[in-house]
């Protein structure tokens, strides 16, 4: 029975990925690409889809006055878009995901909470320029947050007055080609996480040995 309670006790309390996944879903309501750069492929009424994942136990903190900055440097801490058979995403090899976290400034400020991915270069297979991944939610009333603590749960859409996503190429003005894709998100929820595998072994052990024990006493 010791042991029994043992391998429980491990199957409940073993370490996890402490992740939060948030998938969410949008219109496009903009696009600006003056040189043809995405040749015509998104357009104004089209949906995108995507996610955002970040480990909510460890990032480094950036703290200013009514100000909180979680910055993550390694995957799999990024976001991800479709859009049209496209995809962007934040780059693997050296990415780097920015939460932004505003609460409590002065009169006529407003709360914000924005996910800035930038260093990302995915796009349709090809490896291509991409400036950042931005959501951007922004709420006039103060009421949305009530703290500088990093979210662990999806954002209420209906708590913020604006609420906007931005794919992004930045110009650099000596012939960088830079382009604009800017949506509403409508939806977002959050994602099941995925257990790591000793918590999956362990998970699969415990339970076994539950069945184990209660076809024992019960014979």
């Amino acid at each position: 029975m010791k042991k029994l309670i043992a391998v429980v006790m491990l199957f409940f309390f073993a370490p996890s990925l402490h992740a939060l996944t948030i998938g969410f879903r949008g219109t496009i309501i903009q696009v600006f690409d003056p040189d043809n750069f995405i040749d015509g492929r998104v357009n104004i009424g089209d949906t995108f889809s995507g996610s955002i994942t970040y480990d909510f136990s460890s990032y480094t903190l950036i703290e200013h006055p009514n100000l909180a900055i979680y910055v993550y440097n390694t995957y799999p801490n990024a976001i991800t878009v479709e859009l049209n058979g496209l995809v962007f995403m934040t780059n693997p090899d050296g990415g780097r995901l920015r939460i932004n976290v505003t609460n409590d400034r002065p009169e006529g400020i407003p709360d914000v909470l924005s996910f800035i991915s930038n260093a990302s270069n995915i796009f349709f297979g090809e490896v291509m320029t991409l400036s950042s991944l931005y959501w951007h939610l922004s709420d006039t009333t103060g009421t949305a947050l009530s703290s500088l603590e990093l979210p662990v749960a999806p954002p209420t859409l209906s708590d913020y007055n604006l609420n906007t996503f931005y794919i992004q190429r930045f110009a650099d003005g000596v012939g960088d080609i830079g382009y604009d894709i800017i949506g509403n998100v409508t939806f977002a929820e959050q994602y099941a996480p995925i257990p790591e595998p000793m918590t999956a072994i362990l998970s699969f052990i415990g339970f076994t040995l539950l069945g184990w024990r209660f076809r024992k006493n019960c014979a």
